[in-house]
């Protein structure tokens, strides 16, 4: 195991490198929603990552995956049911030729 000093001197997750500045605000609320599923909630999380201070983003299924510590598949089935509980919406942006998800923040 790596031990913690060396993880956080290394400049890809060091806290004082300036590409890692800000944090991610998540209700308490949705926390604690007992029926959504831990994939659900980090595919939320990271979409709420990339919106930062805007309603909307649009990052790859795998990046989502990767950050999330899930499959592609858990990504896609997590967005479905967020999108079923109306606390995203899924479009298409064809300037970016992806799909661009909407965070609701009034649905939590």
């Amino acid at each position: 195991m790596q031990p913690i000093s060396s993880i956080i001197e290394n400049k890809k997750y060091s806290f004082l490198n300036p590409k890692n500045k800000g944090f991610t605000q998540i209700p308490n609320l949705f926390l604690i929603r007992e029926d959504i599923s831990i994939y659900e909630k980090m595919v939320f999380i990271i979409l709420k990552k990339y919106a930062m201070r805007k309603n909307h983003c649009w990052p790859a299924h795998i990046t989502i995956a990767k950050e999330a510590g899930c499959g592609v598949t858990k990504v896609k089935k997590a967005i479905t049911v967020l999108e079923g509980k109306g606390l995203i919406t899924k479009g298409r942006d064809k300037s970016v030729r992806s799909n661009v998800y909407e965070i609701k923040y009034r649905t939590m």
